[in-house]
């Protein structure tokens, strides 16, 4: 589902639309401008996103051939945004001020990994 111009995993496991490959890229970039520090803004292969349409794994494949997602680098399969594009979003919308508002994880980790 598409709130404005945001795209919200959360709501979307509501509705479960199937998505465009801008789309599911949009779920991507907004998973990590909303507090990707976490996890770098990944998303499990086992996902509902991913679990529920096949689809979906074919697009997210076909962006990890084209350079606009990767495979995490961790125990479970995952998908996430390579660097570069996550640097942009740090960049963009000043995510390094935006994350100091949350107060249970410290992003500086994942602002010093990208930015270098």
């Amino acid at each position: 589902m598409v709130i404005g111009d945001k795209m919200n995993l959360e709501e979307w496991n509501k509705d479960m639309p199937i998505l465009s490959k801008s789309e599911l890229l949009k779920v991507f970039e907004d998973e990590y401008i909303e507090g990707g520090y976490v996890y770098s803004g990944c998303i499990p292969g086992n996902a509902t996103i991913f679990q529920e349409y096949e689809e979906h794994r074919k697009i997210a494949y076909s962006l990890v051939k084209e350079g606009k997602l990767q495979i995490r680098a961790c125990r479970g399969f995952a998908y996430e945004l390579p660097k570069q594009k996550r640097r942009e979003l740090i960049e963009k919308y000043n995510l390094k001020e935006r994350w100091k508002e949350y107060y249970y994880c410290n992003p500086e980790e994942e602002i010093a990994d990208v930015m270098k």
